[in-house]
């Protein structure tokens, strides 16, 4: 393993109701300031309370061009559509069923524009779907723009798309009372990094479980709920005299640096972190203990956040003889 790009990370965040507004017409557009109807907000989580829509107060730009939505609600998917609209979308108007605006529906897993439905990869109860725009440096203002869906930072679709004059905004339409979602307007987008990198070293990996790899990067796709919510990366060749030791650096520790580095037999459980399980041993850089085939650590080092880089070898005797 090169580098760790996110951590793996559990636990669903749920928000209280202790402070609401609901606001059953749209606000003036004064300072930017988001557009609502029959939306209730509490900071990032919007809970509609039937057919509602909101719109933010600032249009996607080349500063400003990603943002996701979080599937929040653990009992069911809500029935929405993600992705931008014009500043006087009227309530009522799924996205993408007019001219203007376009979205990703989660109920049919397509994406709509002028009264078309293209399908694609279809979400689940907790992931995140994303709306973009590449936006081109030597783009004239009249020319198309391609806005882009993803669902847990992977791509899944593209749109060519005519931007108006005032501009497109995020914006998520709702259908059905209850529907609950955490929007993440300042949310960073596919790393320009991530789409220069030509080979993707996938055939280095034996088992890719709820994890994506592009280069040298790792990321955790999966749901992040339980313990059961383990994403796995394992080589395809073991470590032997001449290839013993590697490591990773974390990118990010996701909210509690969930992430282990360690060895594992060619079938262990995709679902356990490596040192829970027998025939495996790792470091866990969330607690600093060194797990053994067991469920239960020892003290062995430092704990490790972001930044940190974490190795792993064998030290093979000098007349070890290795059996290919």
């Amino acid at each position: 393993m090169r580098r760790a790009r996110r951590g793996i990370h559990f636990g669903l965040q749920y928000q209280h109701f202790s402070r609401v507004r609901m606001l059953g017409r749209f606000m003036d557009r004064e300072a930017n300031r988001p557009r609502y109807y029959g939306v209730l907000r509490v900071e990032n989580t919007l809970l509609s309370k039937g057919e509602g829509l909101f719109v933010d107060g600032m249009p996607v730009s080349p500063g400003n061009s990603f943002f996701e939505v979080e599937l929040s609600n653990p009992l069911k998917i809500p029935s929405i559509c993600v992705g931008l609209s014009p500043p006087d979308q009227k309530p009522g108007t799924p996205l993408g069923s007019d001219e203007k605006s376009l979205g990703y529906n989660v109920t049919d897993s397509s994406v709509h524009h002028k009264g078309e439905a293209t399908p694609y990869d279809a979400c689940k109860k907790g992931d995140k779907i994303g709306c973009g725009v590449k936006f081109s440096e030597d783009a004239k203002d009249d020319e198309p723009r391609t806005v882009y869906f993803t669902i847990n930072g992977r791509e899944i679709a593209t749109q060519e798309v005519e931007f108006p004059a005032c501009g497109l905004f995020p914006a998520i339409s709702f259908k059905t009372a209850g529907d609950r979602v955490q929007v993440h307007l300042q949310a960073d987008g596919p790393s320009m990094v991530e789409e220069m990198v030509v080979d993707s070293c996938e055939e280095d990996w034996a088992r890719l479980h709820d994890v994506d790899v592009n280069g040298p990067f790792l990321s955790y796709v999966g749901r992040g709920k339980s313990t059961a919510n383990v994403g796995l990366a394992q080589a395809r060749k073991p470590v032997t005299p001449t290839n013993h030791y590697f490591e990773l650096e974390i990118i990010d520790p996701g909210k509690n640096c969930y992430v282990a580095i360690g060895l594992a037999r060619r079938n262990y459980p995709k679902s356990r972190h490596p040192g829970w399980n027998y025939g495996s041993i790792a470091y866990h850089a969330d607690d600093g203990k060194l797990f053994n085939g067991v469920g239960q650590g020892d003290p062995f080092g430092p704990r490790c956040y972001k930044g940190d880089i974490m190795g792993c070898g064998v030290m093979f005797p000098r007349d070890y003889q290795f059996d290919e």
